[in-house]
């Protein structure tokens, strides 16, 4: 099977990855204000990051609304930046002057997911909660208010599966961000997205999960413990989706030819954190930023530096990725490090073509043409399969 056909392939069949998630990069303009345009969506979550300075993430979501900035490298509350993401729009999201992400001249990047159309109002736990839920894609963004003294209490995601991973936390007051992943060596055990310990290094208690599993309808936690009485909570729930969404874990062997993780699909976007050791970070690599194997740039969610170039860290493959080096932060010999993995999108391919059309003018070498050949081949395949889809979507019409 063509490389092309393999990335695509659940386009045609399945999720179209450029659907629901996609990673942007622009140059910041401040003091005008712009437009991030070309998403096929419109995003319910904007996670931006300048890739030059030690600036914070800063995560905006349609439920909270525009304007309002919470980081995810510190256990700062919500506040409120005049002129930051002044807009969700159809196709991308609109910037101010806010220089913490748009500061003039500097490079950034935005991860973005789509969301639900509009805010529903979720009952299916013990507390009421305000949902944007993509259930295709396994991603849901909700808000709600903890009870005013201490129990464990449940709450509506709105997806249709059991969460693999969920990010949680207080957003009116300040508090960590717990995080929940399948990969954990227990159910009931946390990791902090803002800090980079290991899980021994946190005192790990079945009350954080409010001493239950999650389900498909429902998260839980306890209140005047993971978070306070009465207070606004943010929580942001994934699950694993074939061909597009996939949590897990591996091993690390410690060799700069390190272990094969099979996802079934082409991976745009990683983000790895080893459950094991302390001192290890959030990495977030993609193709997006780095374009060709190995992939060396990444940025750690849980600090505010900048970009990092200097090492190699992975190979995406056809159907997954392998480890290339021996950083023990991602690869320490026989650590268990936590994955989560999105599939290729239509822009990786438009970065793949300029990137090949370049070396074939350079190195006057036939291969890149075979490669771009196999990618139009591809994206003609995807299209057939939008069209039997079309097709049969008529036919159920008119019966």
């Amino acid at each position: 099977m063509s490389l092309g056909k393999r990335i695509i392939e659940s386009g045609a069949d399945g999720i179209t990855a450029t659907d629901h998630f996609q990673t942007k990069l622009y140059t910041g303009t401040s003091p005008s204000s712009q437009s991030i345009t070309g998403l096929a969506f419109e995003p319910s979550l904007v996670w931006t990051k300048n890739r030059d300075i030690g600036e914070p993430h800063m995560l905006y979501d349609s439920i909270r609304g525009v304007e309002q900035t919470i980081y995810s490298n510190t256990a700062d509350s919500q506040f409120s930046d005049s002129g930051s993401l002044t807009s969700f729009n159809s196709d991308g999201f609109t910037l101010g002057s806010y220089t913490g992400t748009n500061r003039s001249g500097h490079n950034f990047v935005s991860w973005n997911w789509k969301g639900a159309s509009s805010t529903a109002t979720n009952n299916d736990g013990s507390v009421t909660s305000s949902v944007r839920a993509n259930t295709e894609a396994g991603f849901s963004a909700l808000t709600f208010t903890s009870p005013s003294s201490e129990q464990n209490f449940t709450i509506g995601h709105g997806l249709n599966a059991k969460p693999d991973m969920v990010f949680l936390r207080n957003f009116g007051s300040g508090g960590n961000w717990f995080v929940f992943h399948k990969g954990l060596s227990a159910e009931q055990n946390f990791l902090y997205l803002n800090e980079n310990f290991n899980e021994a290094g946190l005192t790990q208690d079945s009350r954080i999960w409010g001493q239950q599993a999650f389900t498909s309808s429902v998260i839980s936690t306890r209140s005047n413990y993971t978070v306070s009485n009465s207070s606004n909570v943010l929580a942001y729930c994934w699950h694993d989706v074939a061909g597009f969404q996939k949590f897990g874990s591996y091993t690390g062997n410690g060799s700069a030819t390190g272990p094969t993780v099979t996802t079934g699909f082409a991976p745009s976007w990683l983000m790895l954190k080893s459950r094991d050791t302390t001192g290890t970070n959030w990495r977030i690599i993609d193709s997006t930023r780095d374009t060709s194997n190995p992939r060396a740039n990444y940025i750690n969610a849980d600090t505010n530096g900048p970009e990092q170039t200097s090492f190699d860290q992975v190979n995406f493959l056809t159907d997954g990725f392998q480890l290339a080096t021996t950083d023990t932060s991602i690869n320490k010999l026989n650590d268990t490090i936590l994955y989560w993995a999105i599939a290729w999108t239509m822009e990786d391919f438009r970065t793949i073509g300029l990137t090949v059309l370049a070396l074939t003018i350079s190195m006057q070498d036939v291969t890149p043409v075979l490669q771009v050949l196999s990618l139009v081949s591809a994206t003609i395949y995807s299209m057939i399969g939008i069209y039997k889809k079309l097709k049969k979507w008529v036919y159920q019409e008119m019966v």
